[in-house]
């Protein structure tokens, strides 16, 4: 749905229905939440998360949260202020950003119009990373309760967009991953302060990383883009989008139906990673190697609940993709895997 919709607006000259495809990407945006929600719980109960624990700058956590929620904090009208922090942690920085993002979002949610700050301090060895709001608060006999599935707490003010009530839960099942502790302190009226416990390390020699140059438009003028996919709709969407930007799109739902399209040999070869019975995951990608050069780039679009690609996955060559991939993040790998070719 997001690659038609994305499909949709660059077609689109009316002023007035760009009002509606921006409310529809909207939509999509908060839909794509809530699924993204249900997923992470079912992962996290599956067992199918593994944390990449690593020493590095709790500033880079701290930069990224502030360019994250920067723009949504003004919309609800709150003061947002994240103090950077030279210290240093133990832990999965991926695992313990999303931790931290739940917190600081539910924390925007309940504040109307008020104050959230994110900032770090030491407790003995330890370093605590704190999100503290001045919202309504958090009666004491809740505490526990708040971090269940599906519990809500009471806000007319926010009662269209708070969610499933899963955040918490989420956050709580991360934090075990990590082998982190998560406490909160709050009184009803009173804000409330959520925090979590990581283990605080020296810092370390980096080298610095030159800054990527920023992305300029896509342009796949005149490119042959093979597209592999069972799913009709799908295919449809990729086919659009890719069209939409110059390129010829050859689409394809089984692997010999591919490689009867691309007998020249395609630009790049886009494929899912779990296509039909006869022609399941990797076995379906090798064959396509197998027919062309190795110097074409290949993407593949991975199912989001799989931990890992098996074989040995990605190679040299290979893009991998998680679904649902956004019609940017598409394009973007695309012009990438080209440019590397």
């Amino acid at each position: 749905a997001g690659l038609f919709v994305g499909s949709l607006r660059l077609r689109n000259k009316d002023p007035e229905v760009a009002v509606l495809i921006e409310r529809v990407e909207r939509a999509l945006g908060s839909l794509e939440g809530v699924l993204e929600a249900l997923l992470d719980i079912s992962r996290l109960d599956a067992g199918v998360v593994v944390p990449r624990i690593e020493r590095f700058p709790v500033a880079r956590v701290l930069r990224r949260l502030q360019d994250t929620f920067a723009e949504p904090a003004s919309q609800l009208s709150v003061e947002l202020r994240i103090r950077q922090s030279a210290w240093w942690c133990e832990s999965d920085p991926l695992i313990l950003e999303r931790v931290l993002a739940n917190l600081l979002s539910n924390a925007l949610r309940y504040c109307d119009k008020g104050r959230v700050l994110v900032g770090c301090r030491l407790r003995g060895e330890a370093l605590c990373i704190e999100v503290r709001d001045n919202g309504p608060g958090i009666d004491e006999r809740r505490h526990r309760e708040i971090f269940r599935e599906f519990v809500r707490l009471e806000n007319a003010e926010r009662l269209r967009d708070k969610g499933l009530g899963l955040g918490l839960a989420i956050v709580e099942r991360l934090a075990h991953l990590l082998d982190h502790r998560i406490y909160v302190r709050s009184r009803k009226g009173e804000g409330a302060t959520f925090g979590i416990v990581v283990p605080r390390v020296a810092p370390a020699h980096v080298a610095a990383q030159p800054l990527p140059a920023p992305a300029g438009r896509v342009d796949l003028a005149g490119k042959r883009i093979l597209v592999v996919e069972d799913d009709e709709e799908v295919l449809a969407a990729l086919g659009f989008l890719l069209a939409q930007h110059g390129a010829v799109p050859l689409l394809a739902r089984t692997v010999a139906h591919a490689l009867s399209l691309a007998d020249s040999g395609p630009d790049l070869v886009i494929a899912d990673d779990r296509l039909a019975p006869g022609e399941h995951r990797i076995p379906a990608i090798r064959l396509l190697r197998a027919r062309f050069a190795t110097g074409v780039p290949r993407i593949i679009l991975a199912d989001e609940t799989l931990p890992s690609m098996p074989g040995g996955f990605p190679q040299p060559g290979y893009t991998v993709i998680r679904k649902p991939a956004g019609s940017g993040e598409l394009l973007q790998a695309v012009a990438a895997a080209l440019r590397a070719s």
